[in-house]
């Protein structure tokens, strides 16, 4: 019992050095990543627009939120009732939103490094630079309503799939293995519930995994 819970520990200290590591051999990336994610959506976290979706949470109605249970998104209405969203304050929303968002881009950019490798190179920032600026996000986050629980669906499915990588291809014991596994199945199936369109997030995320696996392994 206690070298598994030694092995974890292990694990969970090579994963935070390697971190740390990412971060700083990609100090460029993560400064261009933070610059870029201020110039285009700051503006979220500093203003009293509250959109179109947002009226009866102001009023302290929830009927739209329940709604999102009845549709399949529970991972939405779980997600809203543990970051506190339940009652709006356009400002934390915001900042929450910008926090995620950029979390989120950061933690694309350390799997593609891990994946590639992790290859000392420098451009990175160029993804992280075509990821916040995608037209895509504009019309997704045009509602306030759901804009923290999208920024933390996309944070799951980066690290369900990195859990994936992780167990397939890093040699670890079978209950690291297991525990990677379950974990990664939970995170996926939480990330779904929030919006069902992250399963083409997920199988794109998967699809570059693999080219760049190929490509370092060449």
């Amino acid at each position: 019992m206690k070298e598994k819970e030694q092995s974890i520990k292990d694990t969970k200290l090579n994963l935070f050095e390697d971190f740390k590591r990412f971060l700083h051999s990609q100090m460029v990336t993560i400064i261009v990543t933070v610059v870029i994610a201020l110039a285009c959506y700051a503006k979220h976290a500093f203003t009293l627009n509250v959109d179109i979706d947002t009226e009866e949470l102001i009023g302290g109605g929830t009927s739209n939120v329940q709604g999102w249970l009845t549709s399949g998104r529970y991972g939405a209405y779980f997600t809203k009732w543990i970051t506190g969203m339940m009652h709006y304050n356009p400002y934390m929303v915001g900042i929450l939103f910008l926090l995620f968002f950029t979390v989120g881009c950061v933690l694309w950019t350390y799997l593609f490094y891990v994946v590639s490798g992790r290859k000392s190179v420098k451009n990175y920032w160029i993804f992280s630079v075509l990821y916040i600026t995608s037209p895509l996000w504009t019309l997704i986050f045009y509602f306030s309503m759901c804009q923290v629980e999208m920024t933390v669906g996309m944070i799951l499915v980066t690290l369900s799939l990195f859990l994936v990588y992780d167990l397939i291809l890093e040699k670890r014991s079978l209950l690291i293995k297991g525990f990677e596994l379950i974990l990664s199945l939970g995170l996926l199936v939480w990330s779904m519930g929030i919006y069902q369109a992250f399963y083409s997030f997920y199988i794109s995320g998967c699809i570059c995994c693999y080219i760049l696996y190929l490509c370092n392994d060449e």
